[in-house]
């Protein structure tokens, strides 16, 4: 679900090329004709000689030539195959300067003020940030949020695996950012991103960049979302369902170890005193109107049960039921179940056992009672809680909604049992005209294709033989 929710995403390389250095240009240009290591050492020695290498090596990383390979590592790995010892020493090299080789190290936002030795004018700092007081500073830095998580099928990039972390702030502010826009990089210049602070996206306080040491919480939840993209589970399943995972909660519930998070080196000054004051996380603060710590009203063992379930417990801090071990404890509390069902970032799915999959493609609705694919219903929209099941014996749409509901008991329990490999309670929206609208995720059918939407009604359509082929909702297979 993305809604209006802002997103920054890494600079492409046109807006970079008029700042380059021409020995970076060169690079480029030869690069994207030839890799002779002869040559790529001679470039290297080059932008060393004439005191640049930092700062070309800085914008080899912010020029990306495809999805994600920045030149620089494109550089790098280039020499790797033809010279080894040669490209391990210049990556040793950079990495003393505090450049990280890497095919997703990010780029820096701003390529100014990279030089420590250059005096700071204060006549630069941004007059909005310049009215912000110290709570304000705590609460919309952008490293302060409250809840961070990533969902490799959220804003994913022409079926690839998606690069954005969702960001949620004590205020309510949601923000999308690309994990490419958060540098691997050592800060080259703390005094100045300290000072050159500035109010923008989502009305938060930015540093000059983000990277390890302005924003060590972001780039911690890179690293871990990175880690869960090239883990074998993951990637076990990729074209299967489950791929919604919280990558880090700010909060930790109590006989719970919590995400143990860097220290900042970075302490942004207080606007208007010069005196700095230290960005720390928000503590047991939880978001909107649910913390885990209220909904369980006591001990469940069923939260003990198994070793994916401390980080489910993680994920519905929030709320929200975004993967199946989370969707099964919120059908294990009808608390929590609530809880999840008035959460917009609440993955559900939907059997459509009597068809109608392209009704609902192309409207993006689901209509109450049978009228699209279920028995029944009365006037209630049902799902279940969780991502679409990994294997179906009918199609079903995985969807978010913003519309919030409430949990429904089955006999009595709100623990209503396994359901295609998912456990979870039924979901009953307030709804207008019987309509309930929603954001398709994906489609899953029973021959394990599945449709992801590309929008503008049109859908890739992915046989299970990884063939795929752009279709309009109107086109998609019906069960």
């Amino acid at each position: 679900m993305t809604g209006n929710v802002a997103i920054l995403r890494p600079k492409p390389i046109n807006y970079w090329w008029p700042s380059f250095h021409k020995q970076t240009i060169r690079t480029i240009e030869y690069l994207r004709k030839d890799d002779d290591y002869k040559v790529l050492i001679s470039y290297f020695l080059a932008a060393k000689n004439i005191g640049i290498l930092q700062r070309w090596a800085f914008e080899l990383q912010n020029a990306y030539l495809n999805k994600s390979n920045n030149y620089l590592y494109y550089f790098i790995n280039h020499l790797h195959r033809q010279v080894p010892k040669i490209a391990k020493q210049f990556a040793g090299q950079l990495n003393s300067l505090g450049v990280i080789v890497n095919a997703n190290s990010g780029q820096f936002l701003s390529l100014n003020h990279i030089d420590p030795t250059v005096g700071v004018d204060v006549r630069l700092i941004d007059k909005q940030y310049r009215k912000i007081n110290k709570q304000q500073l705590q609460d919309r830095y952008i490293d302060n949020a409250v809840g961070i998580s990533f969902d490799i099928d959220y804003r994913n990039i022409q079926g690839g695996f998606s690069r954005v972390l969702k960001l949620i702030y004590q205020d309510g502010t949601r923000l999308d950012i690309d994990y490419l826009a958060i540098s691997d990089n050592r800060e080259p210049s703390i005094k100045h991103s300290q000072i050159y602070l500035s109010v923008g996206l989502a009305n938060r306080i930015w540093p000059l960049r983000l990277n390890r040491d302005t924003t060590p919480n972001l780039y911690h939840a890179k690293q871990q979302a990175l880690s869960q993209i090239s883990s074998n589970d993951l990637l076990g399943v990729a074209t299967e369902g489950a791929k919604a995972f919280l990558v880090l909660s700010m909060a930790a519930l109590p006989g719970n170890v919590p995400v143990k998070m860097p220290k900042p080196s970075f302490k942004p000054p207080l606007p208007g005193t010069g005196r700095f004051v230290r960005v720390s996380r928000q503590k047991n603060r939880a978001i909107g109107n649910t913390s885990i710590e209220n909904n369980l009203g006591g001990t469940d063992p069923r939260l003990t049960k198994n070793t994916g379930v401390a980080d489910s417990i993680e994920v519905l801090r929030t709320g929200a039921a975004v993967d199946y071990n989370s969707a099964k404890l919120a059908g294990g509390n009808f608390k929590l179940a609530n809880a999840a069902a008035k959460h917009p970032d609440t993955i559900y799915h939907r059997s459509m056992h009597q068809g109608g999959i392209q009704k609902v493609a192309m409207k993006g609705e689901l209509e109450a009672g049978s009228g699209t694919g279920m028995h029944g219903g009365g006037e209630a929209v049902r799902a279940w809680f969780g991502p679409a099941p990994r294997s179906t014996q009918v199609g079903t749409i995985e969807f978010t909604t913003t519309i919030p509901g409430r949990a429904r008991t089955a006999g009595g329990s709100p623990y209503f049992g396994n359901w295609a490999a998912n456990d979870g309670l039924m979901l009953a929206p307030e709804l207008k005209n019987s309509e309930l609208t929603i954001t398709i995720r994906k489609i899953v059918y029973k021959d394990g294709a599945v449709a992801r939407p590309l929008g503008n009604g049109k859908f890739l359509y992915t046989k299970k033989n990884g063939q795929a082929i752009t279709l309009e909702g109107s086109s998609l297979p019906d069960i």
